[in-house]
């Protein structure tokens, strides 16, 4: 018998826990020029100014998004632009920002409002991805992939391969002495270069440290059909 109470008071504490959780009301604004869902979330029947449980922001549909999703192709929730969660107003747990439809901008984590542990920043079009810590209040590791065109000389003449480039990286991150080490054709040469070139812009943009040191990048060239 002692064991048979002990489970149904456990049983009829979580369910007062839940009751009180359930007394939220769900809110849904609107874009005002089309009527589209712009934003869902929910506030505390008490008081309708404090934010509690999941929030939910859209991006604006276009008519071709909106025929896809009558189609069944897409869903509403393929557009969303931020998706996290608040305890009385304030934000808790993982958050995400996608900077157009399916596309992270950050990735992260807080509590009680503030940001904590590791979080993933994406910038210029996903060519530079950082991590940072906000518990030490440190950049843990960034990576840069800069997109660089074809030469169309090379395109027609299916020109393919790898250019083999080394730098020197200051110690304020600027970057000097680009130097060719392997080359494919002058055109894919100075295209390596100028990658190099902003590869080094971004570095020295988003990087919060920078040792001095020569590197050397590979640069392949692929046609893929």
């Amino acid at each position: 018998m002692i064991k048979m109470f002990s489970i149904i008071l456990v049983f009829l504490t979580s369910f007062c826990v839940y009751t009180q959780d359930v007394k939220l009301k769900f809110i849904s604004n609107k874009f005002y020029e089309t009527k589209q869902t712009s934003e869902e979330y929910y506030v505390l029947k008490s008081n309708r100014q404090i934010k509690n449980g999941l929030y939910k922001s859209y991006f604006k549909l276009t008519e071709f998004d909106i025929d896809q999703i009558k189609k069944g192709y897409l869903s509403q929730e393929d557009f969303i632009k931020e998706i996290g969660y608040y305890e009385n107003n304030k934000k808790e747990g993982e958050w995400i920002k996608y900077k157009a439809p399916k596309l992270i901008k950050t990735k992260g984590s807080f509590h009680n409002d503030k940001k904590i542990g590791v979080w993933y920043f994406s910038y210029e079009e996903g060519q530079v991805i950082e991590y940072f810590n906000f518990d030490n209040n440190n950049q843990d590791s960034l990576l840069i992939n800069v997109n660089m065109v074809y030469p169309d000389i090379a395109v027609d003449s299916e020109l393919q391969g790898v250019v083999i480039v080394n730098f020197k990286i200051d110690n304020n991150c600027s970057i000097s002495n680009i130097n060719i080490l392997k080359s494919l054709s002058q055109e894919c040469d100075e295209v390596s270069i100028d990658s190099v070139k902003k590869y080094g812009y971004f570095l020295s943009k988003y990087s919060k440290k920078c040792e001095e040191r020569i590197k050397e990048l590979k640069i392949s060239f692929n046609l893929e059909y």
